[in-house]
């Protein structure tokens, strides 16, 4: 059985992965809707590894303005959604971009678990969004 020192980070460790965003230099606000409740181990860490990522990727293709990350936990799915702005005059990254693998990432993550990904520019051009919805509660 693993010891707490290699235990893999889940959504407890957020605030902290949010604290190193911060402290590189993007701001970053994390809002959190429904009753909070535990989800299964592999899914937080999955969480967690999503978020990363949509971090990782505001700060490499983002504006360095503020990061919103929502965390919703429903009835029968929990969800992460981020938005970040994007450079003026930048076509946002996409399918079609070099460097999509970050979406890959994602959607290689969200398959393992049946979830669904979203993700693109928002009507203006201006901001970028991403979000990943994973069944829970007995829909497996």
């Amino acid at each position: 059985m693993p010891s707490n020192a290699t235990r893999q980070p889940g959504l407890d460790n957020l605030d902290d992965l949010l604290d190193g965003v911060r402290k590189a230099g993007l701001p970053t606000r994390l809002s959190t809707h429904g009753s909070v409740r535990p989800v299964p181990g592999s899914l937080d860490i999955a969480l967690y590894r999503i978020t990363q990522e949509m971090l990782t990727n505001a700060l490499r293709h983002g504006d360095s303005n503020l990061v919103e990350i929502e965390l919703h936990y429903r009835q029968e799915s929990v969800s992460v959604t981020a938005s970040n702005g994007v450079l003026p005059g930048r076509q946002p990254l996409g399918e079609s971009a070099g460097s999509a693998r970050g979406l890959a990432g994602i959607r290689k993550r969200a398959a393992l678990f049946d979830g669904t990904v979203e993700y693109g520019p928002d009507p203006t051009g201006t901001r970028w969004w991403t979000a990943v919805t994973f069944p829970v509660g007995g829909q497996r």
